[in-house]
């Protein structure tokens, strides 16, 4: 006999049948899409995760008034085209399919990562991709205000419809308890080392070139300096990237996926985190750089001066000067417990959940939740 037999459990039904929200693309490690869809899936949403083309229009194919379909990342929509015809013809099929899905009451949401893929390998149609949804999506997420103004370009975008929710830190969401005497041992990093360190995913487009470029130069002024680079590589990208890293240039590198039990060695052990993008409108890494309080060193674009220049954990380099300024950034950039202090804190003000809940309550005023009706069984 169970322990609770003989009683009667309370049973909620609800009026209509549980929502739907077709994602996409969803990759089950990509740390920001399981952050964000925590309290959505928890309040009882079902969440498609989908990551295939043809397996994406069937999901919405099946969608029903007042079901949503949130799309992320555009590039993997086109980027599986050997040309432009055919991602022409992917666009038009992708069309059709929500605009028939918008006809049965079915809602569109658009998050606005980047102003175009990093990578363009069809631009014309992948141009054409990002104006429909920002003509067609009856939300619009950005995680920045800004968003608005550095892509007016290219998909203008109607400010009735915008949706602000800024990245969280992953505060709680990784192991943060490791000791930093322990990180660099497990890394090589000596104490008196000043680590610095690229994390994500190494690719040519994310400015590791430049990076390098720039240790070299700064290592001829300073002789504490070590590079970390860490992330999933492919390997056309490292075959670019090792070469530049056998001048002499002192690095510790792994270029693979990092577990997520590992990601705190290299956070932790680190003295700055740098971002060498030439371009960037958002970035994930200097929210997971705040949450093991490390500081970070980011391009001055204007959009991240005027979003993080007031924060003590964020430098910057000139934007326009190229491996010769962050080589002069490097130079004097000096570790201290209050940059790490800052970033802690900085952590802490916006957590996963919190951001998890602003995504709840967007959806919840796009699809009210029904009447519950209690019963017994």
């Amino acid at each position: 006999m169970t322990a609770d037999a003989g009683y009667a459990r309370p049973v909620v039904s609800t009026l209509e049948p549980r929502p739907v929200v077709t994602v996409f693309p969803f990759w089950e490690q990509n740390p920001y899409l399981n952050m964000a869809y925590l309290a959505i899936a928890a309040d009882g949403f079902v969440v498609a995760r989908q990551r295939d083309y043809d397996e994406l229009l069937d999901s919405i194919d099946r969608r029903v008034d007042g079901d949503l379909v949130h799309l992320h990342w555009t590039g993997v929509l086109l980027e599986a085209a050997r040309d432009e015809q055919e991602a022409r013809e992917r666009l038009e099929r992708f069309e059709k399919t929500i605009e028939a899905a918008q006809a049965r009451g079915v809602l569109l949401l658009w998050t606005v990562h980047n102003k175009l893929p990093h990578e363009l390998a069809h631009p014309e149609s992948e141009r054409a991709l990002v104006r429909f949804l920002a003509d067609r999506a009856d939300v619009v997420h950005v995680l920045s205000l800004a968003t608005l103004d550095e892509v007016a370009d290219v998909s203008p975008i109607d400010p009735a419809k915008v949706e602000l929710i800024e990245h969280s830190s992953y505060d709680g969401f990784y192991d943060s308890g490791v000791e930093r005497v322990d990180a660099r041992e497990k890394l090589g990093v000596g104490p008196d080392e000043t680590a610095v360190l690229f994390f994500g995913q190494v690719r040519a487009y994310k400015g590791v070139d430049v990076l390098i470029d720039a240790f070299a130069q700064a290592s001829a002024r300073r002789d504490d300096l070590t590079l970390l680079v860490a992330g999933r590589t492919r390997e056309e990208d490292r075959a670019i990237v090792e070469p530049l890293l056998s001048d002499g240039v002192r690095a510790i590198t792994h270029f693979g996926f990092v577990a997520d039990g590992a990601v705190a060695d290299w956070l932790v052990g680190a003295d700055v985190m740098v971002l060498p993008y030439s371009s960037i409108l958002n970035s994930g890494s200097m929210h997971l750089a705040s949450t093991f309080g490390l500081p970070v060193l980011l391009p001055s674009f204007p959009h991240l001066v005027a979003g993080y220049g007031d924060q003590a954990w964020v430098h910057f380099y000139d934007a326009d000067g190229g491996a010769e300024a962050l080589a002069e950034a490097l130079s004097v950039f000096r570790a201290s417990d209050d940059d790490r202090r800052a970033a802690r804190e900085y952590a802490r003000a916006y957590t996963p959940w919190d951001m998890a809940n602003r995504f709840l309550d967007l959806y919840r005023r796009l699809r009210p939740r029904a009447e519950a009706v209690t019963t017994s069984s």
